[in-house]
């Protein structure tokens, strides 16, 4: 059975939860003004902008899981870990399909401009 907690205890813990959110807030504000330095001054290759591009949207959607969703700190059973996966797969599944869709066209559509690469 679960135990009801006191309004004291739930109290003792906004402290550290001001502090995860206060970093998951000044987390996500660098990261995006990362992005978009990287973005604008260019100072690397296209294809390793788009790399680091990624690889910075990837770590800030990590960074607002894990301090703003709480994700992985439920209680048993995981379901929302389980919805979430799921919804990680029907991203996927539809950005993965929406490039296939595009390349697919521009190689039917301009065939002349593939020739010459």
């Amino acid at each position: 059975m679960s135990e009801e907690r006191s309004l004291k205890e739930i109290q003792h813990d906004w402290p550290q939860t001001l502090k995860i959110y206060l970093i998951g807030f000044a987390g996500s504000i660098l990261l995006t003004v990362a992005s978009f330095a990287l973005a604008i001054l260019k100072p690397i290759s296209m294809k390793l902008l788009i790399g680091a591009l990624i690889f910075l949207a990837v770590l800030q959607a990590f960074v607002q899981l894990v301090c703003f969703m709480h994700f992985g700190k439920e209680s048993k059973p995981h379901w929302m870990t389980l919805v979430f996966y799921f919804m990680v797969l029907v991203v996927l599944i539809v950005l993965l399909g929406s490039l296939w869709i595009i390349m697919d066209l521009d190689h039917r559509v301009m065939p002349m401009h593939n020739m010459s690469m």
